[in-house]
């Protein structure tokens, strides 16, 4: 009878043991999940918030203008190099 009881009390603790280090596992797997689906939400509520400055038609024109160099009618655009392309000059 001893030993029934001994080894169902075994059994006990080690599916407990188990059990209970699986749950932290678990649990720890779930705060990285939350961290990255909270990342995943902001990248998300960003590339919207573009979606939506996209649809504007001063945003798009401020855009072309600012990246692409594009002028308004009589407009004339001046390319001033930036530091960065001299200090790469320099380090030659």
């Amino acid at each position: 009878m001893g030993i029934a009881f001994f080894i169902v009390g075994g059994t006990l603790v080690y599916t407990y043991t188990k059990q209970t280090l699986m749950l932290k596992d678990k649990q720890e797997q779930k705060v990285k999940v939350d961290r990255k689906l909270a990342s995943l939400q902001d990248k998300e509520n960003l590339l919207n918030d573009q979606i939506l400055k996209l649809h504007d038609d001063n945003y798009i024109a401020k855009l072309a203008r600012s990246e692409y160099y594009l002028s308004k009618n009589g407009e004339i655009v001046f390319k001033i190099d930036g530091d960065k392309d001299n200090s790469q000059e320099t380090d030659e």
